[in-house]
């Protein structure tokens, strides 16, 4: 079946599909995740921002993600409307790029819902 990759990032010695393009790599910067809970807050840190920079790609929709293999189908809303992938995890809007991963913005320090 085919396969289309591009916009995703790779550490520590990650390697990127040889077929996937506008992708993000750094073999030697070991990237971290890490989850706190101080009084039943949950708080997620990371580097992966600082080290990605500016890199962005486009916002993924329906155009996007083309024709579901089996049914030959398009992606979309139960209404028929273009799915549009422009709200982060914690509800915050994407522009038209974005970095990888499940948050819009890139500020190392997230509040948990």
């Amino acid at each position: 079946l085919p396969v289309w990759s591009r916009g995703n990032a790779y550490f520590a010695g990650a390697k990127a599909w040889e077929h996937e393009t506008d992708d993000f790599v750094d073999e030697t910067t070991n990237a971290y995740v890490r989850l706190k809970e101080k009084n039943g807050v949950y708080t997620l840190e990371t580097n992966l921002y600082d080290i990605l920079g500016g890199f962005r790609d486009a916002i993924v929709d329906s155009d996007t993600l083309g024709y579901a293999f089996e049914p030959e189908q398009r992606f979309e809303d139960p209404d028929g409307s273009t799915i549009v992938f422009d709200t982060d995890y914690l509800g915050n809007h994407r522009g038209i790029s974005a970095p990888p991963g499940p948050f819009a913005e890139g500020t190392g320090s997230y509040t948990l819902p």
